[in-house]
């Protein structure tokens, strides 16, 4: 487990609350600090106020843009380009999303948790 000091942060945005406490709790437990958000409405804030150094991003949310939009903004802004995001999603072509998103990586749902913790760590 990391020390407090050492923490690293990660955004989850999905609307599904079920996952966003499984992966919270999970993620918790490895050491690292978590937010959640349900919609992209605050999304932008909250990457700004917050600097995670990883978000966790569905495709599909409530709140007026998708993760892929969400991805591409922030890859295309100087200070917040540096943080890796990895899309989640049930939808078949999630691996076309991915590329066309330039997300560092992607999560197919269902997910085994040890893939996420994998892909947490060797993203932080």
């Amino acid at each position: 487990m990391r020390k407090k000091e050492d923490k690293k942060r990660i955004l989850i945005v999905d609307d599904d609350p079920a996952i966003l406490d499984a992966l919270r709790i999970v993620l918790e437990m490895e050491g690292y600090e978590v937010i959640t958000l349900s919609s992209t409405d605050k999304i932008y804030k909250e990457v700004r106020s917050r600097k995670p150094s990883l978000i966790l991003l569905d495709i599909w949310l409530p709140g007026g843009i998708d993760g892929t939009e969400v991805t591409r903004f922030i890859k295309a802004q100087e200070d917040l380009s540096h943080i890796s995001v990895i899309l989640i999603s049930a939808v078949s072509n999630i691996r076309k999303m991915f590329k066309n998103s330039h997300a560092d990586d992607f999560l197919a749902k269902p997910f085994d948790i040890d893939d996420v913790i994998e892909k947490a760590n060797k993203y932080l």
